[in-house]
């Protein structure tokens, strides 16, 4: 198996793309080191990253999501039904809750839970202190796209703004669907600082559509908005105010 293989059934917002790179990232993943996924959902990048293992190392999955309603069922069927759950710990706490104690080396971190500014900048500041060095940590939803724009969905693209673009911890920086994906690495290069920055311009112009969503898109009353909700399907989105 090179792909995914993701049964119909299991609904997620994953590009092709995007799956495909949790699956090629989770078979590269080093050995003596573990998978974290914070927002689980229904188990689609869950599948994804253990089918991507099961194909490498073996490397063993946690599955960070609190849960509501009857995620958690349709969570353990979907994983289950991949035929990898042998692989999948799921842990139904928060991301802060599931920290505390933590000691295990990650060798690829996934964020995608509350899409608030707070709570990603916490997702992080938690735990990619255990990323080991050359680990990959990626973030869902961060860049500048129309999709994110319009949902409101700002915490991810500031805090990878902040913390990726503006940091020397990590390097190659890259992009797939509308994730944002860096190595952990305390070794940087001049050529290393030039390619970030060079990153950061070829970002520019997405930039500006998001300046278009902060000050056009919210300025909509209320019940535009609403509807909008309604007609994607995302009824109790908060699109950012």
């Amino acid at each position: 198996m090179n792909t995914p293989n993701i049964p119909d059934y299991v609904k997620g917002w994953l590009t092709d793309t995007e799956a495909q790179f949790l699956y090629s990232q989770a078979k590269a993943c080093p050995p003596g080191t573990v998978i974290v996924e914070i927002g689980s959902w229904k188990g689609k990048s869950s599948i994804c990253l253990s089918q991507g293992s099961a194909e490498g190392g073996n490397v063993h999955i946690y599955a960070i999501d609190p849960h509501q309603d009857d995620s958690y069922q349709e969570f353990e069927h979907n994983v289950s039904s991949a035929g990898v759950r042998e692989l999948v710990t799921p842990i139904v706490k928060t991301s802060a809750d599931a920290c505390e104690g933590w000691t295990q080396p990650i060798g690829l971190l996934f964020i995608d839970g509350n899409h608030e500014h707070d709570m990603v900048e916490q997702d992080f500041l938690l735990w990619s202190r255990f990323v080991v060095e050359g680990g990959i940590i990626a973030f869902h939803d961060s860049t500048s796209s129309p999709f994110n724009q319009l949902m409101g969905y700002l915490g991810p693209k500031r805090v990878v703004d902040k913390y990726l673009f503006q940091s020397k911890d990590f390097k190659h920086i890259g992009f797939t669907g509308t994730t944002t994906y860096a190595t952990k690495s305390s070794s940087q290069t001049v050529t290393d600082t030039l390619a970030r920055w060079s990153m950061r311009l070829k970002k520019a112009f997405p930039d500006t559509l998001m300046l278009l969503h902060q000050y056009v898109l919210l300025k909509l009353p209320t019940g535009v908005l609403d509807g909008i909700r309604r007609l994607m399907g995302y009824r109790n989105l908060n699109l950012g105010r």
